[in-house]
């Protein structure tokens, strides 16, 4: 019983903590509009009226180029499969002609 009245108290405690918070915000319509927008856009894929985001801005460099996120992620994955054969293989021999280690 006791625990359901302490469980009760803190679901009201943070109950009341949200009308507060709530209490306190402010409403913007022109961040309404760019959320709704952003929303509207990341769900349908498009926009009524303007083509870009209004909150969203071009690049003017690259920061990577082709493939190279690419290229990382293959050598992490196969580094990290060179690791899980080496420890599952038994010392001596491998497959490939090199010796594990141990």
């Amino acid at each position: 019983m006791g625990q359901q009245y302490l469980g009760l108290s803190l679901f009201i405690i943070l109950l009341c903590f949200f009308i507060v918070i709530n209490s306190l915000s402010t409403f913007e319509q022109i961040k309404t509009q760019d959320v709704l927008q952003s929303l509207q856009f990341a769900f349908a894929g498009k926009l009524e009226g303007d083509d870009v985001l209004p909150s969203v801005q071009a690049s003017t460099t690259e920061t990577f180029e082709k493939g190279d996120t690419l290229d990382k992620n293959q050598r992490i994955v196969q580094r990290a499969n060179q690791d899980v054969q080496s420890q599952q293989e038994p010392s001596g021999d491998r497959d490939d002609g090199t010796s594990a280690p141990g």
